[in-house]
């Protein structure tokens, strides 16, 4: 069990066939370090760590031309503001005089109201009181 181990713990630290071929000779390994090559994936990640930063670069340094297109243009988006800003404060306005002129006008018929209903109470006192007055005439007559 401990040779499987050894064994193991061996060919996972990835010795060259050359190391393999004493440890069956031998039964002992070398101290040289593992063979392990590493690709050329350093130049492609090179490569592509530049291509990315320039483009990150384009991407942040503008062109002195659309720099000069902004100054250029920055008044007119100003003003674009400043009209966006006065057309809200005008529409808010007009919104809030309607709702002004509504509550006017709701105030005005409340009141209407109110006085036909006073109207109409004292005008059916008063047919009460003729009423009345007419019944006792004709006791009266009669």
């Amino acid at each position: 069990m401990r040779l499987l181990y050894q064994l193991k713990m061996i060919l996972e630290k990835v010795y060259p066939p050359t190391d393999i071929a004493i440890l069956r000779k031998t039964g002992k390994v070398g101290d040289n370090q593992p063979a392990l090559k590493i690709g050329h994936a350093k130049e492609a990640y090179n490569e592509m760590q530049s291509s990315f930063f320039k483009t990150r670069l384009q991407a942040l340094n503008k062109p002195q031309k659309m720099m000069n297109m902004e100054n250029h243009l920055q008044k007119f988006d100003d003003e674009a503001v400043r009209q966006a800003e006065e057309a809200k404060r005008y529409h808010q306005a007009e919104k809030d005089e309607a709702e002004r002129v509504r509550q006017e006008i709701r105030r005005a018929q409340i009141n209407k109201l109110q006085r036909n209903a006073g109207f109409m109470e004292e005008w059916l006192q008063k047919g009460v009181e003729d009423w009345k007055q007419n019944m006792s005439y004709k006791k009266e007559r009669e």
